[in-house]
């Protein structure tokens, strides 16, 4: 258990980093195993609708309105699965 808290803790610490990255995103510290993003000059419906038809989902949290407007919540996975969502999420924020 404690291994697997070690890993996690280490995978979000590189997903807050590598999600900075991203112009159009707002990033709020979190200490749990998930990370709460704000999207900034495109939706978060639109983006999750990217990410899901990529095979990629995440919690979409927009439809709570209020604070949580244009809200998503990634939760932390493996290292593969993070890239898979860093990948999907640069499609998403990036349409052509």
């Amino acid at each position: 258990l404690l291994q697997q808290t070690e890993q996690i803790r280490q995978q979000r610490g590189l997903m807050i980093e590598a999600l900075s990255a991203f112009k159009n995103l707002s990033i709020y510290p979190s200490a749990a195993n998930f990370i709460l993003i704000r999207t900034h000059e495109i939706s978060a419906d639109d983006v999750f609708i990217s990410l899901k038809n990529q095979g990629v989902l995440i919690k979409n949290l927009s439809a709570q309105g209020g604070l949580l407007s244009n809200c998503l919540r990634i939760t932390i996975g493996t290292a593969d699965e993070n890239q898979s969502l860093l990948n999907a999420l640069t499609v998403a924020l990036n349409p052509s």
